[in-house]
């Protein structure tokens, strides 16, 4: 930093924050879409399981087969259980012992309704095509509240971000506004004050938005 003053390692400090801010909404986005990709196609497969059922299959039969590399997060999971069942291990025992590598409210809701069936005949196949319904709902209503949550964060950021690419822009410009904020005292304290409402501000609606999000999203 040899060479700034005070004023322009305040504005560089400033700015680094809200790169941080951005990276984190970024960070977020991918977080998201790497847990959708995770039960991606989970209610349809159940309801192909849940047919098998319904035609006399039994529910290793019914469970999808070792996919190939190329296969979905929900066929290799689903085929990690018949693999357990098909060695021998009681029902509730597998499921258990599978159940414990599963991560989200989905595959729970999965593992409960296969623990109480037969594994066998109409009623598992009512209740995992109960189960498809209940996840195809949620994911839409998730998918529903996520895109509003990430166009409100976007916002957020937005509003945030643009008076300082307006200051840097007037300051590299020559600009007396940006100059006088950054080389005057009263200047510094008036960015160093809007800097911290700035990201409080951020805060704040983050906060609120991920509350709303959980809430009406189940998420």
């Amino acid at each position: 930093m040899t060479g700034l003053g005070p004023e322009q390692v305040g504005l560089l400090a400033s700015y680094a924050a809200v790169m941080v801010a951005t990276a984190a909404l970024v960070v977020r986005h991918v977080r998201w879409r790497r847990a959708e990709r995770e039960t991606a196609g989970l209610p349809e497969l159940l309801e192909v399981v849940a047919a098998r059922l319904r035609s006399g299959m039994s529910l290793v039969a019914s469970l999808p087969q070792e996919p190939p590399p190329a296969a979905s997060p929900v066929e290799a999971r689903l085929a990690d259980l018949r693999s357990r069942l098909a060695i021998g291990l009681h029902r509730g025992e597998a499921i258990e012992e599978w159940s414990r590598g599963l991560i989200g409210d989905d595959w729970s809701v999965v593992s409960a309704v296969l623990s109480i069936g037969t594994g066998l005949g109409g009623g598992d196949a009512r209740a995992l095509d109960h189960a498809a319904a209940s996840l195809r709902d949620r994911h839409l209503r998730r998918l529903a509240v996520r895109t509003q949550a990430a166009q409100a964060r976007a916002s957020a950021l937005l509003v945030g971000v643009s008076p300082w690419i307006i200051t840097l822009v007037s300051w590299a410009g020559g600009g007396e506004g940006a100059t006088l904020l950054a080389s005057t005292r009263w200047g510094q304290w008036c960015l160093s004050a809007a800097a911290g409402l700035d990201l409080a501000g951020a805060h704040w609606m983050f906060q609120l938005v991920g509350a709303t999000e959980r809430r009406v999203g189940g998420v």
